[in-house]
Protein backbone atom coordinates (compact mmCIF):
# COMPACT_ATOMS: atom_id res chain seq x y z
CA UNK A 1 0.00 0.00 0.00
CA UNK A 2 1.47 3.87 -0.73
CA UNK A 3 0.09 6.56 -1.36
CA UNK A 4 -0.57 7.68 -4.65
CA UNK A 5 1.29 10.72 -6.40
CA UNK A 6 -1.66 12.99 -6.54
CA UNK A 7 -1.97 12.65 -2.59
CA UNK A 8 1.29 13.25 -1.57
CA UNK A 9 1.46 16.77 -0.42
CA UNK A 10 -1.68 15.40 1.50
CA UNK A 11 -0.10 12.83 3.05
CA UNK A 12 3.20 15.39 3.90
CA UNK A 13 0.62 18.24 4.99
CA UNK A 14 -0.42 15.34 8.32
CA UNK A 15 2.35 14.19 8.93
CA UNK A 16 4.07 18.41 10.01
CA UNK A 17 0.64 18.91 11.68
CA UNK A 18 0.77 15.43 13.46
CA UNK A 19 4.27 16.63 14.73
CA UNK A 20 2.64 19.71 16.83
CA UNK A 21 -0.34 17.68 18.45
CA UNK A 22 -1.10 14.92 21.05
CA UNK A 23 -4.39 13.82 19.67
CA UNK A 24 -5.90 12.83 16.58
CA UNK A 25 -9.90 12.51 16.34
CA UNK A 26 -10.96 10.26 13.44
CA UNK A 27 -13.87 12.02 12.01
CA UNK A 28 -14.42 9.95 8.60
CA UNK A 29 -18.12 8.37 7.52
CA UNK A 30 -19.13 5.78 10.20
CA UNK A 31 -19.26 2.79 8.07
CA UNK A 32 -16.60 0.06 7.84
CA UNK A 33 -15.13 1.96 4.68
CA UNK A 34 -14.94 4.84 7.24
CA UNK A 35 -13.22 2.74 9.63
CA UNK A 36 -10.40 1.99 6.96
CA UNK A 37 -10.00 5.41 5.72
CA UNK A 38 -9.82 6.39 9.23
CA UNK A 39 -6.77 4.09 9.59
CA UNK A 40 -5.21 4.96 6.88
CA UNK A 41 -4.75 8.53 8.21
CA UNK A 42 -4.00 7.33 11.06
CA UNK A 43 -0.72 5.50 9.41
CA UNK A 44 0.16 8.84 7.88
CA UNK A 45 -0.01 11.06 10.72
CA UNK A 46 1.90 8.35 13.05
CA UNK A 47 4.59 8.75 10.17
CA UNK A 48 5.35 12.26 11.62
CA UNK A 49 4.05 11.89 15.43
CA UNK A 50 4.49 7.94 16.60
CA UNK A 51 3.08 8.92 19.68
CA UNK A 52 -0.03 10.50 18.70
CA UNK A 53 -3.28 8.95 20.54
CA UNK A 54 -5.48 8.09 17.66
CA UNK A 55 -9.23 7.90 18.65
CA UNK A 56 -12.41 7.42 16.85
CA UNK A 57 -15.67 9.57 16.94
CA UNK A 58 -18.86 7.87 15.98
CA UNK A 59 -22.11 10.38 14.50
CA UNK A 60 -24.77 10.27 12.19
CA UNK A 61 -25.96 13.25 12.39
CA UNK A 62 -24.27 16.70 11.70
CA UNK A 63 -25.63 18.67 14.59
CA UNK A 64 -23.65 19.94 17.17
CA UNK A 65 -25.35 18.51 20.39
CA UNK A 66 -24.19 14.93 18.26
CA UNK A 67 -21.23 16.16 17.23
CA UNK A 68 -19.77 17.61 20.89
CA UNK A 69 -21.68 13.72 22.27
CA UNK A 70 -19.46 11.96 19.65
CA UNK A 71 -16.46 14.02 20.69
CA UNK A 72 -16.75 13.19 24.34
CA UNK A 73 -17.17 9.94 23.48
CA UNK A 74 -14.47 9.40 21.17
CA UNK A 75 -13.09 5.66 21.39
CA UNK A 76 -10.59 3.72 20.13
CA UNK A 77 -10.66 2.74 16.12
CA UNK A 78 -12.51 -0.74 15.49
CA UNK A 79 -9.34 -3.12 13.93
CA UNK A 80 -12.01 -5.64 13.13
CA UNK A 81 -13.44 -3.41 10.40
CA UNK A 82 -10.37 -2.99 9.24
CA UNK A 83 -9.56 -6.17 8.53
CA UNK A 84 -12.25 -6.86 6.95
CA UNK A 85 -12.15 -4.06 4.18
CA UNK A 86 -8.78 -5.41 3.47
CA UNK A 87 -9.32 -8.88 2.91
CA UNK A 88 -12.70 -7.22 0.80
CA UNK A 89 -10.07 -4.99 -1.33
CA UNK A 90 -7.13 -7.43 -1.45
CA UNK A 91 -9.77 -9.96 -2.53
CA UNK A 92 -11.51 -7.20 -5.31
CA UNK A 93 -8.11 -7.13 -6.54
CA UNK A 94 -7.05 -10.65 -6.72
CA UNK A 95 -10.22 -11.64 -7.91
CA UNK A 96 -10.56 -9.15 -10.64
CA UNK A 97 -6.69 -9.14 -12.38
CA UNK A 98 -7.10 -12.77 -12.45
CA UNK A 99 -10.50 -13.14 -13.81
CA UNK A 100 -10.23 -10.38 -16.14
CA UNK A 101 -6.94 -11.58 -17.71
CA UNK A 102 -8.73 -14.71 -18.48
CA UNK A 103 -11.75 -13.49 -19.94
CA UNK A 104 -9.59 -11.31 -22.34
CA UNK A 105 -7.62 -14.06 -23.11
CA UNK A 106 -10.11 -16.68 -23.84
CA UNK A 107 -13.90 -14.92 -24.15
CA UNK A 108 -12.37 -12.05 -26.28
CA UNK A 109 -10.87 -13.44 -29.16
CA UNK A 110 -14.14 -15.73 -29.86
CA UNK A 111 -16.41 -12.71 -29.33
CA UNK A 112 -13.63 -10.90 -32.27
CA UNK A 113 -14.43 -13.97 -34.47
CA UNK A 114 -17.94 -14.04 -34.52
CA UNK A 115 -17.68 -10.34 -35.71
CA UNK A 116 -19.63 -8.63 -32.58
CA UNK A 117 -19.18 -5.23 -32.22
CA UNK A 118 -17.87 -5.49 -28.85
CA UNK A 119 -15.13 -7.74 -30.08
CA UNK A 120 -13.50 -4.67 -31.58
CA UNK A 121 -13.34 -2.78 -28.23
CA UNK A 122 -9.43 -2.57 -27.61
CA UNK A 123 -9.96 -2.71 -23.56
CA UNK A 124 -10.11 -5.87 -21.53
CA UNK A 125 -13.31 -7.57 -20.40
CA UNK A 126 -13.17 -6.87 -17.25
CA UNK A 127 -14.51 -8.31 -14.28
CA UNK A 128 -15.75 -7.10 -10.53
CA UNK A 129 -17.15 -8.97 -7.68
CA UNK A 130 -19.88 -5.94 -7.75
CA UNK A 131 -20.81 -5.68 -11.52
CA UNK A 132 -20.68 -9.30 -12.17
CA UNK A 133 -23.23 -10.45 -10.19
CA UNK A 134 -25.53 -7.52 -11.16
CA UNK A 135 -24.64 -8.20 -15.01
CA UNK A 136 -26.44 -11.92 -14.21
CA UNK A 137 -29.43 -9.74 -12.80
CA UNK A 138 -29.52 -8.29 -15.95
CA UNK A 139 -28.94 -11.23 -18.32
CA UNK A 140 -31.76 -13.58 -16.17
CA UNK A 141 -34.40 -10.92 -16.18
CA UNK A 142 -33.23 -10.40 -20.13
CA UNK A 143 -33.19 -14.17 -21.18
CA UNK A 144 -37.03 -14.88 -18.57
CA UNK A 145 -38.09 -12.02 -20.81
CA UNK A 146 -37.38 -13.77 -24.28
CA UNK A 147 -38.42 -17.06 -23.18
CA UNK A 148 -41.97 -15.50 -22.59
CA UNK A 149 -44.51 -16.92 -25.18
CA UNK A 150 -47.72 -14.34 -24.81
CA UNK A 151 -51.01 -16.06 -25.33
CA UNK A 152 -54.44 -14.77 -25.58
CA UNK A 153 -57.20 -14.47 -23.43
CA UNK A 154 -60.52 -13.75 -22.98
CA UNK A 155 -62.72 -12.64 -19.65
CA UNK A 156 -66.08 -11.24 -18.71
CA UNK A 157 -67.34 -8.09 -16.89
CA UNK A 158 -70.46 -7.19 -15.52
CA UNK A 159 -71.42 -2.91 -15.74
CA UNK A 160 -73.97 -2.31 -13.31
CA UNK A 161 -76.68 0.63 -13.94
CA UNK A 162 -74.90 2.63 -10.53
CA UNK A 163 -71.49 1.98 -12.88
CA UNK A 164 -69.85 -1.03 -10.51
CA UNK A 165 -67.62 -3.22 -12.82
CA UNK A 166 -67.90 -6.57 -11.45
CA UNK A 167 -65.04 -8.86 -12.46
CA UNK A 168 -65.72 -12.72 -13.43
CA UNK A 169 -65.50 -15.45 -10.87
CA UNK A 170 -63.68 -17.96 -13.20
CA UNK A 171 -60.90 -15.18 -13.79
CA UNK A 172 -59.37 -15.63 -17.50
CA UNK A 173 -59.98 -18.22 -20.00
CA UNK A 174 -57.35 -18.94 -22.81
CA UNK A 175 -59.94 -20.82 -25.31
CA UNK A 176 -62.48 -18.00 -26.99
CA UNK A 177 -65.20 -20.37 -28.29
CA UNK A 178 -65.94 -20.85 -24.08
CA UNK A 179 -65.65 -18.06 -23.49
CA UNK A 180 -68.22 -16.80 -26.43
CA UNK A 181 -70.31 -19.35 -24.93
CA UNK A 182 -70.20 -18.50 -21.05
CA UNK A 183 -71.02 -14.84 -22.70
CA UNK A 184 -73.95 -16.09 -24.67
CA UNK A 185 -75.77 -17.88 -21.72
CA UNK A 186 -75.03 -15.42 -19.61
CA UNK A 187 -76.48 -12.38 -22.05
CA UNK A 188 -79.48 -14.20 -22.50
CA UNK A 189 -80.63 -14.02 -19.15
CA UNK A 190 -78.95 -10.65 -18.11
CA UNK A 191 -81.65 -8.63 -17.14
CA UNK A 192 -80.50 -8.85 -14.11
CA UNK A 193 -78.42 -9.78 -11.37
CA UNK A 194 -78.78 -11.86 -7.66
CA UNK A 195 -76.81 -10.59 -5.18
CA UNK A 196 -75.37 -13.18 -3.54
CA UNK A 197 -73.01 -12.16 -0.30
CA UNK A 198 -72.27 -8.65 1.33
CA UNK A 199 -69.48 -8.31 3.04
CA UNK A 200 -68.28 -4.92 4.97
CA UNK A 201 -64.81 -5.10 7.24
CA UNK A 202 -62.67 -2.90 9.06
CA UNK A 203 -59.19 -2.48 7.46
CA UNK A 204 -56.16 -0.39 7.63
CA UNK A 205 -53.18 0.09 5.45
CA UNK A 206 -49.89 0.43 7.26
CA UNK A 207 -47.82 3.10 7.79
CA UNK A 208 -44.52 2.88 6.12
CA UNK A 209 -41.07 1.74 7.43
CA UNK A 210 -38.65 3.62 8.67
CA UNK A 211 -36.46 5.03 5.67
CA UNK A 212 -32.94 3.15 4.79
CA UNK A 213 -31.02 3.70 1.46
CA UNK A 214 -32.22 0.93 -0.83
CA UNK A 215 -35.81 1.89 -0.28
CA UNK A 216 -34.89 5.89 -0.74
CA UNK A 217 -33.40 4.86 -3.78
CA UNK A 218 -36.48 2.78 -4.74
CA UNK A 219 -38.95 4.95 -3.99
CA UNK A 220 -38.15 8.18 -4.28
CA UNK A 221 -36.14 7.58 -8.08
CA UNK A 222 -39.67 6.62 -8.69
CA UNK A 223 -41.73 9.36 -7.58
CA UNK A 224 -38.75 12.07 -7.89
CA UNK A 225 -37.80 10.71 -11.57
CA UNK A 226 -34.35 11.51 -10.53
CA UNK A 227 -31.77 8.91 -10.89
CA UNK A 228 -30.24 6.71 -7.92
CA UNK A 229 -27.10 8.51 -8.21
CA UNK A 230 -28.91 11.75 -8.23
CA UNK A 231 -30.77 11.09 -4.99
CA UNK A 232 -27.56 9.82 -3.47
CA UNK A 233 -25.62 13.14 -4.62
CA UNK A 234 -28.24 15.05 -2.99
CA UNK A 235 -28.26 13.63 -0.26
CA UNK A 236 -24.69 13.72 0.56
CA UNK A 237 -25.44 17.41 0.06
CA UNK A 238 -28.18 17.82 2.73
CA UNK A 239 -26.15 15.87 5.11
CA UNK A 240 -23.26 18.14 5.08
CA UNK A 241 -25.27 20.88 5.49
CA UNK A 242 -26.61 19.36 8.69
CA UNK A 243 -30.70 18.98 7.08
CA UNK A 244 -30.84 15.10 7.12
CA UNK A 245 -28.75 12.07 8.84
CA UNK A 246 -26.16 9.71 7.74
CA UNK A 247 -27.76 8.63 4.05
CA UNK A 248 -26.06 5.64 3.44
CA UNK A 249 -27.66 3.29 6.31
CA UNK A 250 -29.30 -0.62 5.80
CA UNK A 251 -31.21 0.13 9.12
CA UNK A 252 -35.03 0.60 9.54
CA UNK A 253 -35.73 0.62 13.28
CA UNK A 254 -35.37 4.11 15.37
CA UNK A 255 -33.17 4.00 18.88
CA UNK A 256 -35.97 3.86 21.23
CA UNK A 257 -33.79 6.49 23.26
CA UNK A 258 -33.95 8.67 20.14
CA UNK A 259 -36.18 11.68 20.93
CA UNK A 260 -38.65 11.50 17.85
CA UNK A 261 -40.87 14.21 19.51
CA UNK A 262 -38.15 16.68 19.38
CA UNK A 263 -37.60 15.90 15.05
CA UNK A 264 -41.13 16.58 14.52
CA UNK A 265 -41.26 19.59 15.93
CA UNK A 266 -38.58 21.04 14.42
CA UNK A 267 -41.04 20.62 10.93
CA UNK A 268 -43.87 22.68 12.40
CA UNK A 269 -41.57 25.93 10.91
CA UNK A 270 -42.02 24.43 7.29
CA UNK A 271 -45.31 25.89 5.13
CA UNK A 272 -46.54 23.22 3.73
CA UNK A 273 -47.09 20.40 6.29
CA UNK A 274 -45.67 22.12 9.47
CA UNK A 275 -49.33 22.38 10.80
CA UNK A 276 -49.16 18.43 10.04
CA UNK A 277 -46.27 17.98 12.20
CA UNK A 278 -48.05 20.32 14.69
CA UNK A 279 -51.05 17.62 14.63
CA UNK A 280 -49.03 14.85 15.48
CA UNK A 281 -48.21 16.58 18.74
CA UNK A 282 -51.00 17.99 19.95
CA UNK A 283 -53.64 15.78 19.23
CA UNK A 284 -53.43 13.10 21.87
CA UNK A 285 -52.83 10.05 20.62
CA UNK A 286 -51.62 11.39 17.22
CA UNK A 287 -48.07 11.08 17.06
CA UNK A 288 -47.04 7.07 17.36
CA UNK A 289 -43.94 5.40 17.35
CA UNK A 290 -42.73 4.42 13.91
CA UNK A 291 -42.99 0.43 13.17
CA UNK A 292 -39.77 -1.79 13.74
CA UNK A 293 -38.47 -3.05 10.39
CA UNK A 294 -36.26 -6.21 10.14
CA UNK A 295 -32.60 -4.05 9.16
CA UNK A 296 -30.38 -2.68 11.38
CA UNK A 297 -26.75 -2.29 10.66
CA UNK A 298 -26.13 -1.16 14.30
CA UNK A 299 -24.49 2.25 12.71
CA UNK A 300 -26.85 4.26 11.62
CA UNK A 301 -30.12 5.04 12.16
CA UNK A 302 -32.75 5.62 9.68
CA UNK A 303 -32.81 8.57 7.19
CA UNK A 304 -34.47 11.41 8.62
CA UNK A 305 -34.42 15.13 9.14
CA UNK A 306 -32.88 16.79 11.77
CA UNK A 307 -33.84 20.64 10.98
CA UNK A 308 -36.36 22.34 9.00
CA UNK A 309 -34.83 23.17 5.55
CA UNK A 310 -36.70 27.12 5.47
CA UNK A 311 -37.11 29.13 2.10
CA UNK A 312 -34.20 31.41 3.02
CA UNK A 313 -31.75 28.23 3.27
CA UNK A 314 -29.20 27.59 0.02
CA UNK A 315 -29.94 24.84 -1.69
CA UNK A 316 -30.87 23.60 -5.02
CA UNK A 317 -34.62 22.60 -6.15
CA UNK A 318 -33.30 18.95 -6.01
CA UNK A 319 -32.30 19.28 -3.01
CA UNK A 320 -35.55 20.62 -2.04
CA UNK A 321 -37.02 17.94 -3.38
CA UNK A 322 -35.51 15.05 -1.73
CA UNK A 323 -35.03 16.76 1.34
CA UNK A 324 -39.24 17.20 1.16
CA UNK A 325 -39.52 13.32 0.46
CA UNK A 326 -37.69 12.33 3.07
CA UNK A 327 -39.35 14.70 6.07
CA UNK A 328 -42.79 13.65 4.78
CA UNK A 329 -41.95 10.11 5.00
CA UNK A 330 -40.55 10.60 8.40
CA UNK A 331 -43.49 12.65 8.93
CA UNK A 332 -45.64 9.63 8.04
CA UNK A 333 -43.44 7.20 9.77
CA UNK A 334 -44.44 8.94 13.25
CA UNK A 335 -48.07 8.67 12.48
CA UNK A 336 -51.49 6.46 12.83
CA UNK A 337 -51.77 3.75 10.25
CA UNK A 338 -54.54 5.08 7.39
CA UNK A 339 -57.89 3.37 8.77
CA UNK A 340 -60.62 2.16 6.27
CA UNK A 341 -63.74 -0.37 5.89
CA UNK A 342 -63.33 -2.93 2.74
CA UNK A 343 -67.02 -4.18 1.06
CA UNK A 344 -66.81 -7.22 -0.66
CA UNK A 345 -70.24 -7.98 -3.07
CA UNK A 346 -71.08 -11.37 -4.48
CA UNK A 347 -72.79 -11.81 -7.44
CA UNK A 348 -74.38 -14.12 -10.27
CA UNK A 349 -76.24 -13.66 -13.86
CA UNK A 350 -77.85 -16.34 -15.24
CA UNK A 351 -79.85 -19.10 -13.95
CA UNK A 352 -79.61 -20.10 -9.92
CA UNK A 353 -77.66 -22.90 -10.10
CA UNK A 354 -75.88 -22.38 -13.53
CA UNK A 355 -75.40 -18.74 -13.57
CA UNK A 356 -71.65 -16.86 -13.69
CA UNK A 357 -70.55 -15.32 -10.94
CA UNK A 358 -69.04 -12.14 -10.44
CA UNK A 359 -67.45 -9.90 -7.67
CA UNK A 360 -66.39 -6.93 -6.55
CA UNK A 361 -64.25 -4.78 -4.00
CA UNK A 362 -64.30 -1.71 -2.73
CA UNK A 363 -62.33 0.16 0.04
CA UNK A 364 -64.03 3.64 1.45
CA UNK A 365 -61.23 5.42 3.84
CA UNK A 366 -62.28 6.71 6.77
CA UNK A 367 -59.46 8.24 8.28
CA UNK A 368 -56.21 9.45 6.10
CA UNK A 369 -53.74 9.63 8.74
CA UNK A 370 -50.21 9.29 7.73
CA UNK A 371 -51.64 9.53 4.07
CA UNK A 372 -52.11 13.33 4.42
Amino acid sequence: TQVSADMRTVGENLRQLARGCDRLVIWTDCDREGEYIGWEIAQECSKGNPRLVVQRARYSVVRRNELMAALHQAGPLDLRQVSAVQVRIELDLRTGASLTRLQSLRIKPEITTRGNAAGSNSGPLSYGSCQFPTLGFVVEQYLRAVAFVPQPFWYLEALTASGVTLQWARGRLFDRVVCLACYALTWQQASHARLVRLHTRPTQRRKPLPLRTVEFQKHASRLLRLSPKALMEGAERLYRAGFISYPRTETDQFDPKLDLRSLVERQRADGRWGAYAAGLLDRPGAFQSPRLGPHNDKAHPPIHPTKALLPGDETSDVDRRIYEYIARRFLACCSEDARGEETQVEATVGQENEGEGFRAKGIRVLQRNYLE
